[in-house]
């Protein structure tokens, strides 16, 4: 999995360079990116959060009702978002297996901005002071791991009990085995169904990310199970540690 910044790619010719020599690897592009230059002819502060809605759209059904509610308000911004593959940039286009849902490029560029200092050094002094950056980092994660408790990393235990808090405004209907019927009570009524043995929900982000959404969690709690058990242990803080 890699991200890229669409332009840069035209510009540079990576594009055809990663499909080439890097043919199985999936590759999205920055949605904030891409946002950027959207924004340059569409300036209504109002179609920021439509935007959004859309990239973090993890299926299909629910991208096509955020495109169309877009075009409501510009029809000309909603068919100029498919100027770009949604494959590169929208959750609901994301294949499965890769446990990430991110649409943006934070991660790399956060990276980039740790050793920014390095890179106006000579390529050798550029890489040992890349190297002790490194090292420090390692270190640093290590300990800071060793003051966490319980078994799911902090940052990833906050995103369970953001899902956790919505699940007050849902209702769920069992089969008794692992199926789910799970409603939200809303105007819009939206009903997806959960399994809890193949780890999956008819939203798409329980088996795009690895965690459980807040129409599996209904689900877990209703069958009287633990959300811990349905979590990949990707995010597990002894896999964190054995990384460092």
């Amino acid at each position: 999995l890699y991200f890229t910044n669409k332009y840069l790619c035209l510009l540079q010719g990576l594009i055809n360079s990663m499909r080439d020599y890097l043919p199985k690897a999936e590759h999205r592009m920055c949605a904030r990116h891409i946002y950027a230059n959207w924004r340059k002819k569409h300036k209504d502060q109002k179609l920021q959060k439509r935007f959004w809605v859309i990239a973090k759209s993890a299926n299909r059904e629910d991208f096509n009702y955020n495109k169309a509610k877009l075009a409501q308000l510009t029809p000309e911004g909603a068919k100029d978002i498919m100027k770009t593959d949604p494959k590169h940039w929208a959750r609901a286009f994301f294949p499965i297996g890769a446990n990430c849902e991110s649409v943006d490029n934070n991660l790399c560029e956060s990276f980039n901005n740790a050793i920014i200092e390095a890179r106006f050094y000579p390529i050798i002094s550029q890489q040992e002071k890349i190297r002790k950056k490194m090292m420090v980092r390692v270190q640093e994660q290590k300990t800071k791991s060793e003051k966490w408790n319980g078994i799911i990393c902090p940052n990833i235990f906050k995103k369970i009990k953001a899902n956790i808090k919505r699940t007050q405004f849902l209702e769920v209907l069992w089969n008794g085995k692992d199926g789910f019927e799970v409603k939200h009570l809303n105007s819009r009524g939206m009903r997806y169904i959960v399994n809890l043995e193949k780890w999956t929900c008819s939203c798409g982000y329980f088996q795009l990310a690895g965690l459980p959404c807040c129409h599996a969690i209904c689900a877990i709690y209703k069958s009287g199970r633990k959300v811990e058990d349905f979590i990949d242990k990707c995010y597990y803080i002894d896999t964190f540690k054995k990384n460092y």
